[in-house]
């Protein structure tokens, strides 16, 4: 028993790290999104600026 119990800890912390990937991949994404589209308007701003 003591063996399944310490299985079903490395699967529940398994899953949390996965989880917390998973969170980090969708928040790469939308920076990667983010900076994209302030790329598009980067020389616009950058002559408005001047």
């Amino acid at each position: 028993e003591a063996e399944i119990e310490a299985s079903r800890v490395k699967l529940d912390r398994a899953e949390k790290f996965l989880s917390g990937l998973s969170d980090q991949y969708e928040r790469w994404t939308q920076s990667v999104k983010d900076l994209t589209a302030s790329r598009s308007t980067l020389l616009g701003d950058a002559l408005i600026a001047t």
